[in-house]
């Protein structure tokens, strides 16, 4: 009975979140309602709030889901390893495709595409932005304290810096990764690792 449970809450969830994403990508954010989803999901409102509370709290779950956040299990040490190798590489932009996957989750989380119409509407932004800081603030402060010996407080307020300037480039390109995404990518991890260097100085 629990497993019969469990399977049934999955796939109303899923139907949920799949509802909400076909509507973002006719309707902008703002517009989107708890009615209309319910209704192209068919299930009464009170189905919905069993699940959610409400369409931010669907949106979260979306975000969590997109972001993969137990994905990578050392994510220090590839970071490090990425900014390392892309500043000794003279492959350019070819480094960034050859090893696409050590990006960090922030700058792959709209390849699928069902999550691209979510990444494509503008009043998310900030929201989606807020979220991705928030969720991966404590490991990038973790890191950035260890490679520059700075405190807390300096770490965040870098590691803000870096996560609005590529969230924004991202939504410069559409979130599409054409060629000069590519060697934007390449020239700012250089950059990066450079700069870290420099300050270790």
């Amino acid at each position: 009975m629990t497993q019969k449970l469990d399977r049934r809450t999955r796939y109303t969830r899923s139907v949920i979140k799949q509802s909400f994403l076909e509507l973002l990508q006719k309707y902008p954010f703002p517009k989107v309602t708890v009615t209309a989803i319910c209704k192209k999901a068919e299930i009464t409102r009170a189905t919905f709030y069993l699940h959610y509370m409400d369409i931010y709290a669907l949106l979260d779950a979306i975000l969590e889901e997109a972001l993969h956040l137990s994905e990578n299990t050392n994510p220090d040490k590839s970071l490090a390893d990425l900014l390392y190798q892309a500043s000794q590489s003279n492959e350019g932009d070819s480094f960034i495709k050859n090893n696409y996957t050590m990006l960090p989750v922030c700058q792959r989380i709209a390849d699928s595409p069902c999550y691209q119409a979510l990444f494509s509407d503008k009043t998310l932004g900030p929201y989606i932005l807020e979220y991705i800081f928030t969720h991966e603030k404590a490991q990038m402060i973790s890191f950035l304290q260890n490679q520059l010996q700075i405190d807390a407080t300096l770490a965040e307020n870098l590691y803000l810096f870096l996560v609005s300037g590529a969230f924004t480039i991202n939504q410069h390109h559409k979130w599409k990764k054409d060629e000069s995404w590519f060697q934007i990518q390449a020239m700012l991890l250089r950059l990066i690792y450079h700069g870290i260097q420099g300050l270790k100085k």
